[in-house]
């Protein structure tokens, strides 16, 4: 028989063996027990607190993870990250459906740009030039090149505008300079300043700034228009002007239609000239009609050379122009130094007689019918 003492204490050990609590498990406010996640995404039940813990327990519907471990809205961004529904920090950039359009009405216009619809536009560009036209040293060497008339050109021209035929348009403007763009490579020649006629541009489908004003100034001639070709010293390199209207004609429906091909970013330079108003064409060196290189920009003196070849319309067999007008020969007081042109005599002389400029002594004069200077009785 075991001792009372010991028989107690096994009861004791028993009595508490069978009787013991369950451990108590603890749980957050919201009834989440440690260690687990809530159903109130992105909580997490840690030692009697709730924490965010995205990367564990995840997001509601239309939200995502964010730098803190916890939930933000989804909101849809452009690619510069504004907002969906909000104006960009460029503006007239708008956010809509995550994509950026302009919107000058909500988001305005930077300074220096016109509002024009939806889009923001620089305003055209008027420069002073100061202009000799038709004047030596380049209207001998350019006059014969403008050629409308040549087919090879008037194919081209009409490639170019088979989108837009019909009467002489903006349009047709803008299809012949994308025409050049495209068909036209640039390529410097050695021709010391001497223009290649347009039909060896158009056959070996290059030219340097000279070939490509002297092609452009005729394709734009051979379908209506009135063009010239540009020579500026100071910068070294020639383009084409292109004849757009009367002095006051409204520019603005022609800087949206270059806008509306080029992007809102375009700057179109014109000028007013014989109370006309004149537009940059340049493929060599320009991105757009109405832009050139940027260090041929602003008030500058240049050379305006129109085709000759008009008086050979007129006269075949011998054509000139003197003063913007044409000749069988040349007027009184000046002579014909090429084919096409004349030039005046110097100032001081009595007149000109057998394509000679001639000066009579004091007292007398020259009498046209044997080039000879006589007195008076």
């Amino acid at each position: 028989m075991k001792p009372p003492a010991i028989t107690a204490l096994a009861i004791v050990i028993v009595l508490a063996g069978c009787c013991s609590l369950p451990p108590i498990i603890q749980q957050c406010d919201d009834g989440t027990f440690y260690g687990a996640c809530s159903s109130n995404q992105p909580k997490f039940c840690e030692d009697g607190r709730l924490i965010d813990k995205a990367d564990l327990c995840g997001c509601p519907y239309d939200y995502f993870p964010d730098e803190n471990n916890s939930c933000s809205i989804f909101v849809f961004r452009c690619m510069d990250n504004t907002p969906d529904g909000a104006c960009s920090e460029t503006q007239p950039k708008y956010c809509s459906n995550g994509i950026l359009v302009d919107n000058a009405t909500a988001c305005g216009c930077p300074e220096g740009k016109n509002m024009v619809g939806d889009s923001c536009i620089f305003p055209p560009a008027n420069f002073t030039y100061t202009i000799y036209e038709d004047t030596e040293p380049y209207y001998r060497t350019y006059c014969d090149k403008i050629d409308p008339y040549d087919l090879s050109v008037r194919e081209a021209a009409s490639d170019a505008i088979r989108n837009h035929s019909g009467s002489y348009s903006a349009n047709q403007i803008f299809d012949i300079y994308e025409w050049m763009k495209e068909n036209i490579i640039y390529q410097n020649v050695p021709l010391k300043g001497v223009p290649y006629p347009p039909s060896e541009t158009l056959a070996t489908e290059s030219g340097d700034c000279k070939n490509q004003a002297v092609l452009i100034a005729s394709m734009v001639e051979a379908i209506g228009g009135t063009a010239r070709a540009v020579i500026d010293e100071n910068c070294s390199h020639a383009y084409a002007m292109v004849y757009y209207g009367k002095s006051g004609t409204d520019m603005v429906p022609f800087t949206n239609a270059v806008a509306g091909h080029y992007g809102p970013d375009v700057n179109v330079r014109y000028i007013t000239y014989d109370d006309g108003i004149w537009i940059i064409l340049d493929p060599a060196g320009g991105e757009y009609p109405g832009s050139t290189l940027p260090e041929c920009t602003g008030d500058r003196t240049v050379y305006f050379i129109s085709s000759c070849l008009d008086c050979a319309q007129q006269y075949p067999d011998k054509p000139h122009k003197y003063d913007g007008k044409c000749y069988s020969e040349c007027p009184q007081g000046a002579i014909s130094l090429t084919d096409y042109t004349c030039t005046q005599c110097p100032q001081g002389s009595s007149g000109s007689c057998n394509n000679e400029c001639l000066t009579c002594p004091k007292g007398s004069y020259l009498d046209n019918t044997d080039c000879m200077c006589h007195y008076d009785d």
